[in-house]
């Protein structure tokens, strides 16, 4: 049985991100691009998105970060 890569967010729920997003502790752009990365890890064995537009996301971050400063 394979073994899973280690989540950095896995401990968080939806509703545990808006302190810290809205702190300044974590940015949208950071959480995304972990989302992104452990989707290019796992995809490639679990063939769950046949598609994923990450630059779009990344961007969509960046504009959420500078609202949120």
């Amino acid at each position: 049985m394979t073994t899973l890569p280690e989540n950095p967010f896995a401990h968080l729920s939806i509703a545990d991100y808006g302190g810290p997003l809205r702190g300044g502790g974590i940015s949208s752009e950071k959480v995304t691009a972990t989302f992104l990365q452990r989707i290019d890890e796992l995809n490639p064995k679990l063939g769950a998105f046949t598609f994923v537009a990450g630059e779009q996301a990344l961007a969509a971050a960046r504009k959420m970060d500078k609202l949120l400063r």
